[in-house]
């Protein structure tokens, strides 16, 4: 060992040139004094300078760091990854150190990413990628059915052989339910638990019927609401009540608005033009039915000729 000690004299290994022994480590190993190309002194043991394990002071180690994070930059920057493109490095870390990316989303949104999630495709877009599929791509979007739990959505496919026997339905193009409301008979997206309540009311004594009304004032225009649960004569009805089927074929004519003051908004009715008790043959003509909201409708009946007590049938 001391005769191959004094062979290192003079000798160059990687970026150290030895000087002259420096003493022994702990482990009795001897150490040699060593210049670095950079300037620095280092010891290091005359076993890992012969193997080749050191071959620096450490500088050449943090080039090599360096240098990889250059590359690595130069590797990321520019590259797409999904629906982002990344645009440059930012000093902002995650809680365990790593460093985030700003990245650039095709629907015009940025945000900081960190970048393996962007390299393990764990990050594909600012979600807006997840919202388009959770309401274009129906159930073969994995997340799907917890889109729907969450948004209250009611899938067709989940509910359409409960509840065709009972309502009109029908699928959208995003495989929604659709169901036509009980009073003005207009296509809407009843919520799933809405669905749900008709389904146990359907299929139970409950007093509630729960139809389906697209609005409350839907609900509280229909005469058939909360029937079950008291009886007839104890929800006072807003209107004078016309066939079911005549009135929504009214107010679709008429794109469920006011013909009167334009509301859409509002409670709405079908009013006959020519009162039924003067013109009963043409009582379900829709030539001869117009919409109007409830103030409109009260309106019109406080004209002359027009009001309640005169319309009446009399013997």
């Amino acid at each position: 060992m001391g005769r191959k000690a004094l062979e290192l004299g003079n000798k160059r290994f990687g970026r150290l040139y030895v000087l002259h022994k420096g003493g022994r480590s702990k482990g009795g190993d001897v150490l040699w004094r060593c210049l670095c190309k950079c300037g620095n002194i280092t010891t290091p043991t005359y076993s890992s300078l012969v193997s080749g394990n050191t071959k620096s002071c450490g500088c050449l180690h943090t080039e090599i760091i360096s240098n990889n994070n250059r590359d690595r930059k130069l590797y990321l920057i520019g590259r797409r990854f999904g629906q982002l493109t990344v645009i440059r490095e930012t000093n902002e870390k995650s809680k365990d150190g790593h460093y985030k990316w700003l990245c650039g989303c095709d629907c015009g949104a940025e945000l900081l990413v960190i970048g393996s999630r962007l390299v393990k495709g764990n990050t594909k877009s600012c979600g807006c990628y997840n919202r388009e599929r959770l309401l274009g791509g129906g159930e073969t979007y994995i997340g799907w059915k917890g889109g729907v739990v969450s948004k209250n959505l009611a899938l067709y496919d989940t509910y359409v052989d409960k509840l065709i026997d009972y309502e009109e339905v029908r699928k959208n193009s995003e495989k929604l339910l659709e169901i036509k409301c009980t009073y003005c008979g207009k296509w809407f997206h009843p919520g799933g638990q809405a669905v749900k309540n008709r389904l146990k009311a359907l299929n139970t004594n409950d007093l509630a019927e729960n139809r389906f009304y697209c609005s409350d004032n839907c609900k509280n225009a229909c005469s058939l609401f909360n029937r079950r649960a008291w009886p007839k004569g104890f929800k006072p009805a807003t209107s004078r009540e016309v066939q079911p089927q005549l009135r929504q074929m009214v107010l679709e004519r008429d794109n469920w608005t006011c013909q009167k003051c334009g509301a859409t908004e509002a409670e709405l009715h079908c009013h006959h033009i020519e009162p039924v008790s003067q013109n009963p043959i043409e009582s379900a003509d829709v030539d001869n039915c117009i919409t109007f909201c409830k103030d409109c409708h009260k309106e019109v009946h406080q004209q002359d000729g027009c009001k309640y007590h005169e319309l009446k049938c009399k013997e």
